[in-house]
């Protein structure tokens, strides 16, 4: 199993999706722990991936963490909603 430094941004990349803003992105080349931070930091679910000709593709968060061997949390609640026990 390669370590989560290994893994890398080339292994989860999708084509670019319409409207996504430029930054905050990451290279091919950049760690998946490295875009998770990133996306995390910015509150994004999905940032672009760079390339020499621009924008080349973009990462979801949830692809990112599944790829990491991690997954998003289900919803306690919807917005207005009280938590369930």
């Amino acid at each position: 199993m390669k370590l989560a430094q290994s893994k890398k941004v080339k292994d989860v990349v999708r084509p670019p999706i319409d409207g996504l803003p430029c930054t905050p992105a990451v290279g091919m080349f950049d760690s998946l722990t490295q875009a998770v931070e990133l996306m995390l930091e910015n509150n994004r679910q999905e940032i672009a991936v760079s390339g020499r000709s621009g924008i080349i593709g973009c990462i979801r968060l949830e692809d990112a963490l599944h790829h990491l061997g991690l997954r998003l949390p289900k919803p306690l609640a919807t917005f207005g909603e009280k938590i369930k026990d």
